[in-house]
């Protein structure tokens, strides 16, 4: 699952 940017501050997935 990979969370949404905004969720989080900096999402494991996108990284940047």
């Amino acid at each position: 699952m990979q969370p949404l940017e905004g969720e989080l501050g900096v999402p494991e997935g996108s990284g940047t």
